[in-house]
């Protein structure tokens, strides 16, 4: 999975406009880290304590966070090298394709979490159920197309569309779950940051659309 814009803005894909795989340098370490901090966070979990519904619980929550940290910066890659250059935002764009699969991968781990709270715990609601499901369709199909090859097969248009599509769905997916949360009265610190940094990409994006376009 990786974002739609080419590094200056033209909003198009081609497989020309991709960095090569020789600049790209740690696509497997990103995906690698995703997966690993997940795992991570579900042995916190455990060691935190309680019963078997509470862990896969906390388990859900803290992948849950630390797939937003890496979605958020997928996401935010394009606007943030065109709006600010420097070495930092340069190296977002560049390894863009690898945090959006370290992305896929701790949302894989969040899945398991997930499943096992709903075995062990309440069962989601089926709006959750049926609006998850449809997340991780678009998860899986960001993650099998995120190869030079797959643009190559399906056209630089029909590959922008499908995946501008889904990271603005797992866009909306994300805030209005954390919009829930920061509405309460004891909303956890966390959960109010996050909700702040998935508004403020947003905010990017839409700036860098509209500055582009005049």
């Amino acid at each position: 999975m990786q974002q739609e814009e080419s590094p200056g803005g033209e909003g198009r894909v081609a497989p020309s406009s991709s960095p090569s795989p020789r600049r790209r340098r740690h696509t497997v370490a990103l995906c690698s880290a995703g997966f690993g901090l997940g795992v991570f966070a579900c042995m916190l979990a455990g060691l935190q304590g309680g019963g078997a519904a509470e862990i896969w619980q906390n388990a859900a929550r803290l992948t849950a966070r630390v797939s937003a940290l890496f979605f958020i910066a997928a996401f935010g890659a394009s606007a943030l090298a065109q709006l600010w250059r420097a070495d930092a935002t340069a190296w977002l764009l560049r390894e863009r394709r690898g945090l959006g699969l370290g992305f896929c991968a701790a949302h894989g781990v969040h899945l398991v979490a997930v499943v096992g709270r709903s075995i062990t715990g309440e069962a989601p609601a089926m709006v959750a159920l049926v609006g998850g499901t449809l997340a991780y369709l678009w998860v899986v199909a960001m993650a099998l197309t995120s190869t030079d090859a797959a643009v190559a097969r399906l056209g630089a248009l029909r590959w922008r569309r499908l995946h501008l599509g889904g990271m603005h769905y797992l866009w909306a997916i994300f805030t209005v779950g954390y919009l829930g949360r920061v509405l309460r009265q004891d909303v956890p610190l966390e959960h109010a940051v996050l909700f702040t940094l998935m508004v403020w990409v947003m905010l990017l994006r839409l700036y860098q659309r509209f500055h582009r376009v005049r």
